[in-house]
């Protein structure tokens, strides 16, 4: 029992510190440089079997430090959607439209439209979930 409650802690951590590297990650992009680009491919692929899940694939040009580049990340996340909201990232990154493009100066091929990143709280809600419930089987396998 010690060894399962040592691995839902150790799992609870895990998720706790990917959400905080996630928000350094996303502070990290929000410092890059921005450029002018325009949207040249968008698809929204199905990711569930019924249909209810989507993965937008995005292609984008921009130019930076006089060349000119394409990215393909919405945000440096992987994004999975409900219908209702992949209807609207098609229309706003409907081919042609203009977009802003956050890129790495020393890499530009490193590019995000969406410097945000994913919503990560419910990671963190669980990571604190697991850990909590950790404590709650240690405290009951000392208990008398």
């Amino acid at each position: 029992m010690q060894i399962i409650a040592f691995v839902i802690t150790l799992v609870g951590v895990w998720f706790i510190l990917s959400y905080f590297l996630e928000i350094l990650r996303s502070r990290r992009y929000k410092s890059f440089p921005e450029a002018e680009g325009v949207i040249t491919r968008m698809e929204l692929l199905i990711r569930s079997k019924r249909g209810r899940t989507w993965a937008p694939s995005i292609e984008y040009t921009f130019q930076a430090q006089e060349k000119t580049y394409i990215g393909n990340r919405l945000t440096f996340s992987q994004v999975v959607v409900e219908e209702d909201t992949a209807e609207k990232i098609r229309k706003l990154f409907a081919v042609g439209n203009p977009i802003k493009v956050h890129y790495n100066p020393r890499n530009p091929t490193d590019c995000v439209l969406n410097p945000n990143g994913a919503d990560l709280k419910n990671r963190l809600i669980l990571g604190v979930v697991l850990v909590i419930a950790a404590l709650a089987i240690f405290l009951f396998l000392i208990a008398p």
